[in-house]
């Protein structure tokens, strides 16, 4: 009776071995196929465009676990640490921590990737990380994030609950919502 009964619990612990280490494979396998320069095709903030002159300018590097959104011929930048979870539907991203802030407000609003929450009418920076989510199809990735809390909209139905996450592909008014469409920049050769 011992020797299946130990047979099962190896068996099983094999199995959340491999389980645990396709989890973050796959974590790995995403943020590999994210690597690179991307083009910036659309960009929203709260449900506004933003300026298309400026548009036409972004671009967006993803290194290792870092994203970098900049204007080209501005010092305008934007970057942030960002850990995946592919094994969410939809897929999620969260952005840890602000690693690059510069000159940024004078050309576009508002922060990208800091937390906020309302106090006297205003948002000011709070704790916490913004989240998100993700889809990649081929050379397009899309992005969304928000960056305070809000109620979830799903159809025109409203949760009582309060989210950071969003859950739908698309940005809404108030909850400092971005949805950024890219596209993949092809290796010069």
């Amino acid at each position: 009776m011992r020797t299946p009964q130990l047979l099962l619990i190896v068996a099983a612990s094999a199995v959340a071995t491999l389980c645990a280490h396709s989890s973050a494979q796959a974590g790995d396998d995403d943020a590999k196929l994210l690597q690179g320069k991307w083009r910036v095709v659309s960009a929203k903030q709260n449900g506004a465009d933003f300026p298309k002159e400026r548009v036409e300018k972004m671009f967006v590097v993803l290194e290792k676990d870092e994203i970098r959104i900049y204007v080209e011929g501005t010092k305008s930048e934007q970057g942030a640490k960002f850990v995946l979870d592919p094994k969410q539907k939809p897929k999620h991203v969260n952005f840890t921590k602000e690693t690059r802030d510069s000159e940024w407000a004078d050309q576009l609003p508002a922060k990208l990737f800091g937390r906020y929450k309302w106090a006297e009418g205003k948002p000011v920076l709070a704790e916490g990380q913004a989240e998100g989510i993700y889809k990649l199809e081929g050379d397009a990735l899309t992005l969304c994030w928000r960056t305070t809390e809000g109620k979830e909209i799903i159809g025109a139905k409203v949760t009582a609950e309060q989210y950071v996450r969003p859950t739908l592909f698309r940005s809404d008014l108030y909850y400092h919502q971005f949805l950024f469409v890219l596209e993949r920049l092809k290796a010069e050769k």
